[in-house]
């Protein structure tokens, strides 16, 4: 598995994604069945609020 974003922020909002329970979740309900042992990518954004990241927000997926 590979977790990153571009400069901190992105990978602060990668890492928050993939140890959060409801982010999975949310990935699991909207990529399509049988993605079990094959590689998936994934696209997030996520707004820098106060100098932190803010909630990371699934926008795009990649099954193959």
């Amino acid at each position: 598995m590979v977790v990153a974003g571009l400069g901190p922020y992105g990978t602060e909002a990668a890492s928050a994604f993939v140890s959060t329970p409801q982010y999975l979740e949310q990935v699991a309900r909207q990529i399509p069945a049988g993605w079990e042992g094959k590689n998936i990518e994934i696209v997030l954004k996520s707004e820098v609020v106060d100098g932190k990241a803010g909630p990371p927000v699934m926008i795009s997926s990649a099954v193959w």
